[in-house]
């Protein structure tokens, strides 16, 4: 309830009213459903690691055999 009354005095109440609560969860932290293959796409490498390296190749598979919360623990 306090953190509730002391969002309501930065924000006016009136716009909030427009939205369900999931929406204005996913506005203030974020999306939290990710793309993991388009994450693994846009993945930079440095030094003498690429996208075809074993080690790397080996991360990635390992990676998304991870179950979606230890996905998002790991970031």
């Amino acid at each position: 309830q306090a953190f509730s009354a002391g969002f309501r005095r930065v924000i006016n109440s009136k716009p909030l009213e427009l939205f369900y609560p999931d929406e204005l969860m996913a506005f203030v932290i974020g999306n939290t459903n990710y793309d993991w293959n388009e994450f693994q796409k846009k993945t930079e490498y440095k030094g003498e690691y690429h996208a075809n390296h074993p080690v790397i190749q080996w991360f990635w598979q390992v990676f998304h055999k991870l179950g979606e919360n230890e996905k998002k623990k790991f970031l």
